[in-house]
């Protein structure tokens, strides 16, 4: 503790810093979450393994849900888990936030139990400190991103407090440390930051003890997102030169590889964990967790990922155009090091951009290279020491707009707003009171697999009224086959619109999957716009993707319909419903 207290007393800037953070944390945690919604989407996937295993002993599950059920929301159903074909249900995400939350969650259990309230995992007692332990490691990452560059550019200081600031204002990684933080990206992060200072302690003195630490490091960025692993390419332009680089695996292997052998024991106690789990959870050693879903490394969307408008890396997050340049100035300086950042920079991009759902459903920037803003830093600030004038200049610029995007997606302006062009470049109008609420992204990533059948469920091509006397239009059925393994269905949607009051409110296309002779069902309604102004007394096109969520594949049937909730007047024709069937090998 003294240890913190003094390096806060050094670092003033940083200390304001992070108190200013405290702050936000803590007003989001009450005035915008409700204390029971702040482990949620990814997050309840990868909270779960905490309650199953330590209040339930339950491999399926089914008490957490219930535990979600009574908490949060009665008809909820859970998407983190699938099923093996015999009949074991499992959790489809790695368990590293899981470990990393622990002793947080065994407070968060005595504290429960000393009050006496309910001890299901679930309740707003384990939220709040879910939400402590999320303030922690948001900190810890902090305290690690500023030691690290003080070690890698130790006569920069006024630079680095500079980047650190602009990348927490400028960037999404605000949004998932303080709004989202049961996603991995906060621990992802903070895991970067640790493994760079113990890297770099390393390269002043290689030690056993350190060698381990490192290797404990890795572990636990393994289990929490695996692909992450991938931080090994980043040895080379953190020891600095070639030599450094030889030097490091030179000590691995001397004295009969101890510390080699020392590091592939400490990473194998950690990454043993996952397997143990599987164990556990479906009787055997390995399983492929996300089952029906994989990679297209042949066709990674590269350019997607990076210039978009949808999930754009230099669109939603123009600071990092500087490393850029910074990536320039450094190769001057340092061709090795700049060339190392380069090849891990472009071989996680590939990765990154061929996941089958290669947006990530980000609702705000590229969420998986939330982490590795880390180690942008470095070129950025590379750039910074050159034009120093210039990156003030430009950091409160992009600070500034990374705030304002913040505002915006907390305030609800865009809720699930993966841009377009139009809507984007109208969304700066933060003057413009239309703008609350006004857009929505309708576009989903198809199904991993292969497309195996193809079922038009309507085609009407003639213009139809839809008004106050119509509340439902346009039913279709179909029935699922039985037996099916891996399969995804996804609804397509093709129509002409025209409305003659703006904006578009409560019309639905309502996706309403059953199970015949059970509780299970899947219902989904999406309003029918990208923009609530589009069609106003003129014919606009909409497109409307969507997935049916049935991992367990257990749903029967699907009924697909508008519906006109609030009795509006709009006009529809070429009116198509297509159900679209993938399968994964």
């Amino acid at each position: 503790m003294m240890k913190l207290i003094n390096f806060f007393k050094v670092n003033k800037i940083i200390a304001i810093f992070s108190g200013l953070l405290c702050v936000l944390f803590i007003y989001t945690s009450y005035s915008n979450y409700g204390s029971n919604d702040i482990i949620r989407s990814d997050g309840e996937g990868y909270y779960s393994y905490l309650p199953a295993l330590f209040i339930y002993n339950d491999a399926s599950y089914a008490s957490c849900v219930e535990a979600q059920k009574k908490e949060i929301n009665p008809n909820y159903e859970p998407l983190y888990l699938h099923r093996t074909k015999s009949g074991k249900n499992y959790n489809k995400f790695f368990p590293g936030v899981a470990v990393m939350q622990s002793p947080i969650f065994g407070l968060a259990y005595f504290a429960s139990w000393l009050k006496g309230g309910d001890s299901n995992g679930y309740s707003k007692g384990f939220q709040f400190f879910f939400y402590l332990g999320s303030i922690f490691y948001a900190l810890l990452g902090l305290i690690f991103f500023y030691k690290s560059l003080r070690l890698f550019f130790p006569e920069n200081r006024k630079e680095i407090n500079l980047i650190i600031i602009a990348t927490y204002l400028g960037t999404p990684l605000l949004l998932y440390v303080s709004e989202m933080p049961s996603f991995s990206h906060l621990y992802s992060f903070t895991l970067f930051g640790f493994f760079t200072y113990i890297l770099l302690k390393i390269k002043q003195d290689q030690t056993a003890f350190r060698v381990f630490l490192l290797a404990i490091i890795l572990g636990l960025i393994f289990i929490v997102r695996p692909t992450n692993l991938l931080i090994i390419l980043t040895i080379p332009f953190l020891l600095g030169d070639f030599e450094q680089f030889k030097k490091f695996f030179r000590h691995l292997f001397q004295s009969k590889g101890i510390q080699f052998f020392i590091g592939v024991f400490g990473f194998s106690i950690v990454a043993s964990i996952v397997f143990i789990l599987w164990k556990w959870q479906t009787g055997n050693w390995i399983a492929w967790s996300y089952s029906g879903e994989g990679f297209n490394f042949l066709h990674p969307k590269i350019l997607e990922n990076l210039f978009s408008f949808r999930v754009g890396l230099f669109v939603h997050t123009p600071l990092l155009i500087l490393s850029i340049f910074g990536c320039i100035i450094w190769f001057k300086k340092n061709s090795f090091a700049a060339t190392s950042w380069l090849i891990y920079f472009f071989i996680n991009l590939w990765v990154i951009a061929s996941w089958w759902c290669w947006d990530y459903e980000t609702p705000f920037g590229n969420r998986p290279l939330v982490e590795h803003l880390f180690f942008f830093a470095f070129p950025i600030i590379h750039f910074t020491i050159k034009y120093y004038k210039t990156s003030i200049a430009l950091t409160i610029l992009f600070s500034l707009l990374g705030l304002f995007r913040y505002q915006q997606h907390v305030s609800g302006n865009f809720v699930n707003q993966r841009f377009t062009a139009s809507s984007y470049f109208q969304s700066l109008q933060f003057w413009n009171k239309k703008n609350a609420g006004r857009w929505q992204f309708t576009l989903s990533p198809t199904p991993f697999g292969k497309m195996i059948k193809q079922d038009v469920l309507l085609d009407h091509k003639e213009i139809i009224k839809i008004d106050s006397t119509t509340e439902f239009a346009l039913t279709c059925r179909h029935d699922f086959i039985k037996n099916r393994t891996n399969e995804r269905q996804y609804i397509r949607v093709e129509l002409d619109k025209k409305i003659t009051e703006a904006p578009l409110e409560n019309i639905f296309f309502v996706m309403d999957s059953k199970q015949l002779d059970g509780e299970k069902y899947e219902y989904q309604a999406i309003e029918l716009f990208n923009d609530r102004y589009e069609g106003l007394d003129e014919w606009s096109h909409l497109v409307l993707e969507r997935q049916v969520y049935d991992y367990f594949q257990e749903l029967d049937m699907i009924a697909v319909y508008i519906w006109n909730k609030d009795g509006n007047k709009i006009e529809l024709k070429n009116v198509k419903f297509t159900l679209e069937t993938y399968k994964a090998d």
